[in-house]
């Protein structure tokens, strides 16, 4: 009869350590990775949060804009063009309102 086989657990053990950090890094650091910002909007694109939830942008620069509202915890709005002078009411976006980036 020939030798019986060692088992060998360990190494067994070691790969699927190494496969679980490799997994939990890649979750980790996917979900930890912001998406690419754009480009923020001027100072003359005026931006706020009321209590109730609803995001107010007001657009007081010289030139139309096309801008996106960013939420954090949330989809974004989609781009929009809003005129020189003009504002836009967004009404209880989901999420909490970040920032307003240009398109």
């Amino acid at each position: 009869m020939g030798k019986p086989s060692r088992s060998r657990p360990w190494r067994r053990l070691t790969a699927a350590a190494s496969a679980a950090a490799l997994l939990a890094g890649t979750v980790v650091f996917g979900v930890a990775a912001p998406a690419s910002a754009g480009e923020l909007a001027p100072d003359c694109v005026k931006a706020w949060e009321y209590s109730s939830g609803h995001v107010y942008v007001w657009n007081t620069c010289a030139r139309d804009k096309r801008i996106k509202v960013v939420m954090a915890w949330g989809p974004d709005q989609a781009c929009t063009t809003l005129r020189a002078g003009y504002d836009k009411l967004y009404l209880d976006p989901f999420g909490r309102f970040d920032r307003v980036e240009l398109c």
